[in-house]
């Protein structure tokens, strides 16, 4: 019980639980939208090639791939990506913080009630 009352075992503990749900979340987000993303990617339409008469479909291919339009959910997913991207980072940030919180505070209490002589 004297565990919860020091503050950093306290907020560390509920840092640690967001930033382990943050984590799951963004990591299960994150492997489904790069699967939507993927799906999505072979259903592309290249730039056409007719204004460019010296390039055939191989270099077509390669070269203008960059170029090609975006449809709107083929940026969405991207954009989903991204923002998982951040919550999975932002989520593992916040578990190392809550777990070094928490060792912090266990350390403080324990030298608290067994101090050295």
């Amino acid at each position: 019980m004297t565990w919860f009352r020091n503050p950093l075992v306290a907020v560390g503990l509920a840092l640690t639980l967001l930033g382990l749900g943050n984590w799951y979340t963004g990591r299960s987000k994150l492997s489904h939208y790069r699967a939507v993303l993927a799906e999505q990617h072979g259903s592309q339409p290249l730039v056409d090639h007719s204004e460019f008469p010296n390039l055939d479909e191989v270099m077509n291919t390669s070269l203008l791939r960059p170029l090609r339009s975006v449809s709107g959910e083929y940026r969405e997913s991207y954009d989903k990506i991204e923002l998982y991207r951040i919550v999975d980072l932002g989520g593992r940030m916040l578990a190392a913080l809550g777990v070094t919180s928490v060792a912090v505070g266990a350390i403080l209490l324990r030298r608290r009630l067994h101090p050295l002589h």
